[in-house]
């Protein structure tokens, strides 16, 4: 009876042991992606989304069984998505060679959309793109199959994301955007609208009015939309 005593706590102890391991391999990995998050944005101006799409693409994509064998191959715009035709044959032109990119898959970060180049004799050049997967959880069918994993919520831990304030780019004195011209008078570079919502704190009746997938360029000062703010002091 004691030997079996002594054997049931033996377990108990490492079952203990392993649950704290685990945990802590959890916390750790959960640090890392939040360190990565705060990184990317500061380096490239990204938003939180886009930062959490790339560290699951190139820390967590081929350790799924439906991307074994495949390559990580980089970033696919999400401009070159939206506007598709001419710039989507010179994305695949440039990224293209001796078909070693038809066992590579690229990501797009806006969407978390893993890409994946395919032969495709219709369209000019023989070569097209097909979405094959996304960085998230959940299931997503493409046609009759079912490639990856993802959801449209994204995980980002207890990532703590600040949003950037019209005061916080000395834009205006107020404490959220109002409308788009505002905005794009203060990005410096294209943007999705879900790009915006996750960077800018935008007020809500606006946030409404925005197409997550549409591409905002930005206005430049002469342009008749461009909007001059109060600067904050």
């Amino acid at each position: 009876l004691k030997a079996e005593n002594t054997t049931g706590n033996l377990k108990m102890q490492l079952d203990a042991a392993a649950s704290e391991n685990k945990i802590a391999r959890e916390l750790l990995k959960d640090a890392e992606k939040k360190a990565y998050i705060a990184n990317y944005m500061s380096d490239n101006g990204g938003s939180a989304v886009q930062a959490g799409n790339m560290y699951e693409f190139y820390n967590n994509t081929t350790n799924k069984s439906q991307f074994s064998g495949l390559e990580l191959g980089g970033e696919i715009p999400q401009s070159t998505i939206l506007l598709g035709a001419k710039e989507l044959r010179t994305w695949i032109k440039n990224n293209k060679k001796n078909n070693a990119s038809l066992n590579k898959i690229y990501i797009n970060s806006s969407t978390g959309d893993i890409y994946k180049m395919i032969k495709d004799d219709d369209i000019k050049g023989g070569l097209n793109v097909e979405i094959v997967g996304n960085t998230g959880g959940g299931s997503v069918p493409v046609g009759d199959k079912d490639y990856g994993e993802a959801d449209s919520t994204k995980e980002f831990g207890d990532a703590e994301i600040t949003l950037l304030t019209p005061q916080a780019v000395n834009f205006e004195n107020k404490p959220v955007f109002e409308e788009m011209a505002e905005v794009r008078s203060v990005i410096k570079f294209p943007m999705t609208g879900q790009e915006i919502i996750d960077k800018y704190a935008l007020s809500g009746d606006f946030v409404k009015n925005i197409n997550p997938r549409q591409t905002y360029t930005p206005y430049k000062e002469g342009d008749p939309f461009f909007r001059v703010g109060v600067p904050f002091k």
